[in-house]
């Protein structure tokens, strides 16, 4: 059975899909539909305000379960909570230092549980070599119909499932400047694992374990900053590769981000602590793709655990894409569903389905972002 819901914010519009395994749609969530919360403030504080107090109960949850991590963190980096926040916030924006102590406020918790859990996806790999989050995504940007426009679709998973499934949220966020967006994340995080904005610029997120790491933005800092401030594509890419402000370099860890805008404009800029490069779609083949490792010339060497999984989801994206002339909406529900369909094969890393990792891993969720038409389908 399937149940829709369609929620409005400035010309933005999401549906969500509660859906069983048997259906003939693509997203399952054994704990239901993510809450929609819509934020609002006059200045930072006061957003971040509303959304620590909205949010209250989820975040305490996610700062449990962060509490009792303090001590393996910690004792793993030799590296105290306290001496994180010091390290890293020279390179976060005054405005986001300001939304952090009103979400700690609203939510009844410290500033410190905030900010390191703003930062936790980029200090985890350490403790937990190979562990991120994401999976496989692709941009269609001439590829389907023209009512349709160009899109992208992607997958949400996570090895720390515990902070994230119990407590992903989905966010309207009407920010004092900058563009209202809506943003799919955890509980207390800032920024989107993936988003779109008011001016249909979407993103997506996908971790990579690279060997050039050190301190800088936190990424969901980055991805906050990207969405927030972007009109189109080529913005967005210019905040993440450090040649428009505020500046998103250096990176603190290495990450697969994807954007794409209405305009079919659609790049992967792949990041690390000391390098940026950026793959933009080539209209011939009409695509691009990112899974969980660099795939650029450029960046390729720098791969420090390259896995057979992503790489075997992402040559099946390619043969799946290439093989079809056309291929939309309905083509990348399908794509997305083989993550649930009992027909296929999961026996890891052989099975080709775009999602054919191991059973510590599970999903989240599923995100089509459509900006012609301002609609995300979660």
């Amino acid at each position: 059975m399937v149940q829709i819901k369609k929620c409005e914010l400035a010309g933005l519009s999401i549906l969500i899909l509660s859906i069983g395994l048997y259906s003939v749609i693509w997203f399952e969530n054994k704990v239901g539909p993510p809450d929609v919360i819509d934020i609002y403030g006059n200045t930072w504080y006061s957003l971040g305000y509303d959304y620590g107090f909205k949010c209250k109960n989820k975040i305490n949850g996610v700062i449990s379960i962060l509490s009792s991590l303090k001590n393996l963190i910690e004792s793993t980096t030799k590296i105290t909570f306290d001496e994180y926040i010091n390290i890293y916030s020279k390179y976060i924006p005054n405005n986001i230092i300001e939304l952090m102590h009103g979400i700690a406020d609203g939510a009844s918790v410290s500033y410190s549980e905030i900010f390191i859990l703003n930062l936790f996806f980029d200090i985890y790999p350490d403790v937990f070599e190979g562990l991120g989050f994401g999976c496989s995504a692709f941009i269609i940007t001439n590829k389907s119909n023209a009512e349709t426009g160009p899109f992208f679709c992607r997958t949400v998973d996570n090895a720390a499932i515990i902070l994230m499934e119990y407590w992903q949220v989905i966010l309207r966020v009407h920010p004092p400047k900058g563009n209202p967006c809506i943003i799919h994340t955890g509980a207390g995080f800032i920024g989107p694992l993936t988003g779109m904005n008011s001016k249909g610029v979407s993103l997506f997120v996908n971790f990579v374990g690279a060997d050039k790491t050190g301190v800088g933005v936190p990424m969901l800092i980055s991805g906050y900053i990207a969405l927030i401030y972007s009109n189109t594509t080529f913005d967005a890419v210019g905040l993440l590769n450090g040649t428009l402000m505020p500046n998103c370099t250096p990176h603190a860890s290495s990450w697969n981000f994807g954007i794409l805008d209405r305009f079919g404009n659609g790049a992967i800029v792949e990041t690390t602590n000391e390098l940026v490069n950026v793959r933009w779609s080539n209209n011939k083949i009409g695509w691009i793709a990112a899974t969980n490792h660099f795939v650029s010339s450029e960046m390729y060497e720098h791969n420090a655990y390259l896995s057979e999984s992503s790489i075997s989801r992402l040559e099946t994206i390619i043969t799946k894409i290439n093989s079809s002339e056309t291929f939309d909406i309905i083509d990348g529900i399908k794509l997305l569903r083989s993550h649930y369909d009992s027909k296929l094969k999961f026996d890891f890393p052989d099975s080709r389905t775009v999602c054919n990792h191991d059973p510590l891993w599970s999903s989240m969720s599923a995100f089509i972002a459509v900006p012609k038409l301002n609609y995300t389908l979660i």
